[in-house]
């Protein structure tokens, strides 16, 4: 397996290239969740491989909870499919859970708070469907508790792992909250075995071919889980080498012709580039840090033949005018200036607007 035949699969069934998945729900599905630590660029995360949506089709089917914005993998926001929160949360939250104990215990928070917490928050939405952080914070300030950064934040992100709420829909500027089980009625648990099967099976069908290590890295699991998860789900994939690495994808899933050159705008916490562990096959290691910032962020990138070649921001004046400021790491050939351009389109009707690259 070759590094460009890698790339080339990842592309298609991220469906960046590819074209299989017709609803934000089943794309989401199909990908396990999409980061959604920014909401503008994850809503874009979708919008680039939904051919005929728009940032507003898009918002519509947030609002009709079809995909649920809450803390999930590595204890970040994501969105995803309404019928997975339920047994995603039970299977990953206990070891986030965990891992925030130390953290905890510096902002005085105990089990008897968050326990308390969750009741006041449990009843809070009796007379409204949805709260938005300041009416939250009143009502667990009434109640005595200290609700000062960042103390708010924790209490929220502990009452979300613990499946009480989730983000809910946006009213104007500001984003509310509101009962999991009130968007999402629970079903029947999945037992862990099982859950942690459909997790890998899911990764790697929608991510592959890619390595334990990157599942590993992506889900947040335990080692012992994600070997076990990979090892169940081993009769429906096939392995390759790649340089020292195995790399895992789906049985189902047939090599096919080079994916076209194509040139696409990414946005920011992308799965094309989050998703892995090792991003050296398509990431220059040397332009890294343009990327992938000290604190974390994940710039939006232009990802152009599989390869991430630049990265771009979007700049508005005060007329909501758009243009699109690059930072290319590489002088374009003529036609991959014209690729750009047409990428930049693709974005414009999107948002719905003429959206222009910036003269240098």
């Amino acid at each position: 397996m070759t590094t460009k035949s890698i790339l080339d699969d990842r592309l298609r069934n991220q469906q960046i290239t590819g074209d299989h998945c017709y609803t934000p729900a089943e794309l989401v599905g199909w990908l396990g969740g999409i980061q959604a630590q920014n909401y503008e660029q994850a809503k874009w995360a979708l919008g680039c491989r939904l051919t005929g949506l728009n940032e507003n089709s898009i918002e519509q089917e947030i609002e009709g909870k079809s995909i649920i914005r809450s803390w999930l993998f590595r204890g970040t926001l994501h969105f995803v499919a309404a019928a997975d929160i339920h047994w995603l949360l039970d299977l990953i939250s206990a070891k986030i859970i965990q891992s925030s104990h130390t953290r905890n215990k510096q902002l005085e928070l105990d089990e008897a708070l968050f326990k308390k917490c969750n009741g006041l928050l449990s009843r809070a939405f009796k007379s409204k469907a949805t709260l938005t952080r300041e009416e939250i914070t009143l009502k667990l300030a009434a109640a005595g508790i200290n609700t000062g950064a960042p103390r708010l934040y924790h209490l929220l992100h502990r009452a979300a792992l613990e499946k009480i709420i989730c983000m809910g829909p946006k009213q104007g500027k500001q984003f509310t909250y509101m009962l999991v089980n009130h968007c999402v009625p629970p079903g029947k648990p999945l037992k862990k075995d099982e859950a942690l099967y459909q997790l890998a099976l899911r990764y790697f069908k929608s991510h592959g071919p890619a390595t334990l290590q990157d599942f590993l890295w992506w889900s947040g699991l335990t080692i012992s889980d994600a070997k076990t998860a990979l090892e169940s789900a081993k009769s429906k994939l096939l392995s390759l080498k790649n340089g020292a690495d195995i790399f895992w994808y789906a049985l189902n899933q047939q090599p096919k012709a080079p994916a076209s050159k194509i040139m696409r705008l990414l946005a920011g916490f992308d799965e094309y580039v989050l998703g892995y562990k090792d991003r050296s096959r398509f990431l220059s290691p040397a332009r890294a840090k343009e990327v992938i910032t000290a604190n974390g962020l994940f710039n939006p990138t232009i990802v152009y033949d599989g390869q991430v070649i630049g990265t771009w921001k979007r700049l508005m004046d005060k007329h909501n005018n758009v243009e699109i400021k690059t930072n290319m790491f590489r002088m374009l050939t003529i036609d991959e200036q014209k690729k750009l351009v047409r990428a930049i389109k693709e974005y414009g009707i999107y948002l719905g607007k003429a959206v222009a690259l910036k003269e240098k």
